[in-house]
Formats: C-alpha cells, structure tokens, sequence
C-alpha cells in the first residue's frame, strides 16, 4: 500500500510539473525545491538550482552568506548577489569545473585605490609572493587562504595587510580577509568582508514598518496687491491665510433734506479769529 500511494505521488509531480516544498526541519534552513530553487527565509531571495550546487560544495554559508539579490543580467551574463560574493552563470561553460565563476568583487570595489606594492622574495613554507600582482600573502591569511579554497575561491591578493574599519584586512581579487583578535583562537578569527552589499546589492529589509504617508501640499499662500510704495514691517511674518482683495465700503452719511420750512431758517455767520 505504501509503495501504491509512493508510486501515485511521483505521477501526480509529473504530470502537474510542479514540486514539492520541503519544509525546515529547524528554524533558519532553508526550503529546497528543485525545480525552483532553494529559499532563504533570512533574506526572502531564493538560489536557482544552477547556482545551489556549488554553493553547498564550495563552503556554504561561512564563505558566502545568504543570498540579497534576485537573479538578474550584468554584462550579459546571469549573476547573482550573496553577502560575500557575486555568482555568475556561464552557459558556454556548461558541465564544466567553471560553469559557475565568482566575480570579481575585491578588484571591482578598490579600482580607485591604489595599494604599495611588496617587493619580491623567494616563497616559504609560511610567506608567498605573487608575481601576478606584486603582493605577498603569509601568516594567518595564508593559512586560511590554503584551507578555504585558495585561488579559485578568492584569487590574488591586490593589497598588503593594512588596518580599516580597526581591523587588519587584506584584499583580493574576489574578497578581502579580516582578522578579528576578538575571536582568536576560533573559526572565526579570519573572517570575509561583506563585499555583497557594498556592492550595491542591499538585502531586502523584512518586518520593517511601513514609510510614513507622504504630506497632504501645504495650502497655497494668497496676498493682497501690494499698493505702490508699501514695504513689508521688518520681522513680520506673512499670513497663510487668505484675504478679500477688496475692503467693504463703509455706508454713505445721511445729509439732512432742505425743505420749505428749513429753508426760511436764519442764517448766521461765522468768522475766523482774523476777520473783522
């Protein structure tokens, strides 16, 4: 009966075409389907099954991190943004160990720098010198650099160790080293620089509260002409409120009506302090 209903499972994904969605064993995995990719529920962005095979092969999220961007064309090519790096597709490549390349992030970000160069020495067992760029790599960096993949993972070093952000870094073709001496001791005491969303391909932001709606346009000042020679009182503040263009007249006075019996009323004159 089991294998009845196993058998009838497989033929309903073939004929509807779509897959199954397995669900998190635990809070923080990712959600795998293969037609459709691998989602991280950490950033929303999922990873297409062309590119999650050397994700999982090739150090995971400790090398990478988690996806921030869509998958989207750069320079004809399908490319995909990660917190430590840029995946890109290369079709013509297919089957192949370099179907899927790095990009180039470290050389990118710092192609307005310039870096001193090392001069040269013979290579030991604790310091290298790489004649393709002028730098050398030794100690911890060469350490990690040997054990996480080496060139293929992270290229030339472009620069010597330097201090930034109050940490001693060091670049590369397609990363830069960080030691943290907080953690030493740790798998964490070389770490890779966020070179993803310096980029400018920023994560997408969840839960966060919605902007504000935008304010209603302030009511449109309305003034009187101003008359000819009129200047405004310093420090006066001009009114939004809108005014009649025009004052009400004030009503006309009443005069007396001259009629036949005040017309015969005596007259009297008036003289001035002057008159005589």
């Amino acid at each position: 009966m089991r294998r009845l209903l196993a058998g009838l499972s497989v033929l309903a994904i073939v004929i509807t075409g779509s897959a199954v969605v397995v669900s998190p064993t635990a809070a923080g995995h990712p959600q795998a389907g293969a037609p459709q990719g691998t989602t991280f529920p950490q950033t929303g962005y999922t990873v297409p099954p062309e590119f999650m095979p050397y994700w999982q092969a090739h150090g995971g999220l400790a090398i990478f991190g988690y996806p921030i961007s869509a998958v989207r064309t750069e320079g004809g090519y399908e490319v995909q943004y990660f917190e430590r790096n840029r995946f890109e597709y290369h079709p013509e490549l297919k089957s192949t160990a370099y179907e899927v390349e790095l990009g180039l992030l470290g050389t990118l970000l710092t192609a307005d720098r310039t870096f001193p160069k090392a001069m040269s020495f013979a290579n030991t067992s604790t310091s290298y010198y790489f004649p393709q760029t002028g730098h050398s790599l030794s100690g911890l960096f060469l350490r990690y650099w040997n054990s996480h993949g080496g060139l293929a993972l992270f290229g030339y070093p472009i620069s010597e160790v330097f201090t930034e952000n109050g940490y001693s870094v060091q670049y590369f073709e397609r990363n830069r080293f960080e030691y943290h001496p907080e953690h030493a001791g740790t798998a964490y005491e070389v770490q890779l620089g966020l070179l993803g969303p310096a980029r400018g391909a920023a994560p997408r932001q969840h839960r966060r509260r919605p902007p504000y709606p935008p304010r209603p346009p302030l009511r449109a000042r309305q003034h009187r002409p101003a008359l000819p020679g009129w200047r405004r009182p310093p420090g006066r503040i001009a009114s939004t409120v809108p005014r009649p263009t025009t004052r009400p007249r004030p009503p006309a006075p009443s005069w007396p009506v001259l009629t036949s019996a005040t017309a015969s009323l005596p007259t009297c004159t008036i003289r001035t302090a002057r008159g005589s």
